[in-house]
């Protein structure tokens, strides 16, 4: 058991002042953790604050690149069909008037066969005229389409 000391004396004062700051330390840590217990908190809902923020933009910023890499497939796939409709128009067209220049290019040849064949024959009648007409625009353009290329060969 410990002996008491006599109040009043030099040693007593000390074991007050001890008592004393030994309470006052006491209070003081129990302070110290209540706002370290605020702190952290207030610490850990601005950082929930923040990381939602983040989270925010984060899904934002993927919505913004979502969006444009749509568009851009958009854009591909309407320029593809564009240019694949365009080249099959101009395909058309050029085989249109390839055909049309080969149909025109026969009746201008068959006319000039048929005027070189009655100059020749100035007596013949017009069935003979027109009989070797034919064949000498057969011969005319078997040869050229052996020159030629075809037009399903030309791209």
């Amino acid at each position: 058991m410990r002996h008491r000391v006599p109040r009043g004396s030099p040693e007593w004062e000390r074991e007050q002042e001890d008592s004393l700051f030994d309470h006052m330390g006491a209070a003081h840590t129990t302070d110290e953790r209540q706002h370290l217990h605020v702190e952290v908190a207030r610490r850990t809902a601005e950082d929930s604050t923040w990381k939602a923020m983040a989270a925010a933009e984060e899904r934002k910023a993927h919505e913004v690149y979502l969006a444009k890499k749509r568009r851009d497939a958009e854009q591909r796939l309407a320029a593809k069909k564009y240019t694949e409709e365009t080249f099959a128009a101009m395909n058309a067209h050029r085989v249109k008037i390839r055909n049309r220049s080969v149909d025109g290019f026969k009746s201008m040849e068959a006319k000039e066969l048929a005027t070189e064949v009655e100059r020749e024959n100035p007596h013949a009648s017009a069935q003979v005229i027109a009989e070797k007409a034919m064949k000498l625009l057969h011969l005319v353009l078997q040869g050229r389409e052996q020159q030629l290329p075809s037009i399903q060969s030309i791209p």
